[in-house]
């Protein structure tokens, strides 16, 4: 299954660690933000903070679509 893990930037280690966990069962990870520097504060780092914006939300939508069961009313996330 391919994944992608949010987490904060502070909390970097143990998003690396659910990385390396999930890879370890077979997993592949759409996208590897530990490896981002700190660009706090956003205002001093506007072009970088886009293009990590960026990256991220396209590695995200790929991997999860959102979809309607045609049996139920609710709503699902599918991972692939």
């Amino acid at each position: 299954m391919r994944v992608y893990v949010a987490g904060k930037f502070e909390d970097k280690e143990a998003v690396y660690e659910a990385y390396r966990k999930l890879t370890a069962l077979g997993h592949s990870v759409s996208y590897d933000w530990t490896t981002h520097k700190n660009i706090k504060p956003y205002d001093e780092n506007k072009e970088i903070a886009r293009q990590y914006a960026r990256n991220e939300m396209q590695e995200f939508f790929l991997v999860m679509r959102l979809y309607t069961s045609p049996l139920q009313r609710d709503t699902h996330f599918s991972w692939s």
